[in-house]
């Protein structure tokens, strides 16, 4: 069984490496298991495989990070009210809890989620919950300053880097009586800061109370939108009024959506942190994802379990799941259908062997673990760009295009 598993990852790399390995592109004939070929998936349902995504993995997704965001709602409520060390506690839990389950989310960009300029159905609801990378930590503390948190459907209308579960992050895990700004802010240079004193860790606890207040607002529009509407377009895409003429089209937006786990988790999550890629350094800690939390390494696990649900159209275990592993075997691709999820399986695996608990203490203490994980993620990535939708016939997103990484 070892080394079966050891050829197969073998076999998985080295497809990921080379097109050729699994797809002859010179002609539209795929090569699957023991060589039989399929000129073609004309008896492949692409709408079945779009329901499959929307009911198990879509839906479940947003409907959890809705009962988490209600929650950290009362968690933070309560911290406002009285802020004792156990409401602290409670909060940043929570916290915890709502960010997991977005993290999930976030690789699911797709449609209402999307940017309203730039994707089928979007409307821009990702950056009201979560803006990283964008933040500003000192703009944080500005609003601190200013007070005008408590006025929550004004709040709304503030930048989106100063009312995410970014900014949740710094305000609940933050304990510095210091800010982010620099000395010539008029924060600083005013007296503002200094002339909160004793008041600043209610104005964060009431501030943050206000952010969880309106990540609920957008966590009801998201989950509403698709089930008001979205999830229907997508489920019948090429039928009746759906905005996606054909399936292939919709099918093409999920794996546009999946290319996260590329150009978000690989490349800005990973690569600069380790010192790959945009580090004048040997590493760079301070680009990490979610530092003052330490929840790196779990964002960068939720990411990769969303990838993995997306691909196999839910849960491995789910027998009526159907996937992009089912789509590739209507074509005869089953080698690569099966070395994706040798490829997935390393992943997770090169995460699990990071034996530390975050990644700030990770790269400290081994970041040759964190520079593995780096690798096993871009042979995941590798061949879903290159044998994956050449085989299946799909586009590129436009970040991703001409990325040789």
């Amino acid at each position: 069984m070892v080394k079966r598993m050891v050829a197969l990852l073998v076999a998985a790399l080295f497809c990921g490496a080379t097109a050729d390995a699994c797809v002859d592109s010179s002609s539209s004939t795929t090569t699957g298991s023991g060589g039989a070929t399929s000129s073609g998936a004309g008896n492949f349902d692409r709408n079945a495989l779009l329901a499959s995504v929307t009911d198990n993995v879509v839906l479940v997704t947003l409907d959890a990070f809705y009962v988490h965001a209600q929650a950290l709602a009362v968690a933070t409520a309560a911290y406002a009210d009285v802020q004792d060390e156990d409401n602290r506690v409670a909060a940043q839990q929570a916290w915890r809890m709502a960010m997991r389950s977005w993290q999930r989310a976030e690789v699911i960009r797709l449609g209402p989620a999307g940017s309203a300029t730039a994707v089928a159905g979007g409307l821009d609801l990702r950056d009201e919950i979560y803006s990283w990378p964008i933040i500003n930590h000192c703009r944080v503390d500005q609003e601190t300053v200013a007070g005008n948190f408590n006025d929550v459907a004004a709040f709304r209308n503030q930048p989106v880097n100063v009312r995410g579960l970014d900014a949740l992050e710094y305000l609940l895990f933050n304990s510095s009586v210091t800010n982010a700004c620099p000395p010539q802010n008029v924060i600083n240079s005013g007296g503002g800061w200094n002339g909160i004193g004793a008041e600043l860790t209610a104005r964060r606890a009431s501030y943050a109370a206000t952010v969880a207040q309106l990540v609920v607002t957008s966590a009801a529009a998201l989950r509403n939108a698709w089930r008001d509407g979205f999830a229907d377009e997508l489920r019948h895409a090429g039928q009746g009024a759906s905005r996606y003429p054909s399936a292939q089209e919709a099918l093409n937006a999920v794996t546009d959506a999946m290319f996260y786990l590329e150009v978000a988790t690989k490349d800005l999550k990973l690569a600069v942190p380790v010192g790959l890629s945009d580090c004048a350094a040997a590493l760079c800690p301070d680009k990490l994802e979610l530092p003052l939390s330490r929840g790196s390494k779990w964002a960068i696990e939720q990411n990769l379990l969303a990838f993995e649900a997306l691909f196999f159209g839910g849960a491995q275990a789910q027998p009526a799941a159907i996937g992009f592993d089912d789509w590739l075997r209507a074509y005869g691709a089953d080698t690569l259908a099966l070395n994706m999820g040798v490829a997935i399986a390393a992943a997770k695996d090169a995460l699990a062997a990071i034996e530390q608990d975050d990644l700030v203490t990770a790269l400290a203490e081994e970041p040759a673990s964190v520079a593995a994980l780096y690798f096993a993620i871009k042979a995941v990535t590798d061949q879903f760009k290159t044998d994956v939708v050449t085989v299946l016939n799909l586009d590129l997103p436009n970040s991703v295009q001409g990325d040789d990484d």
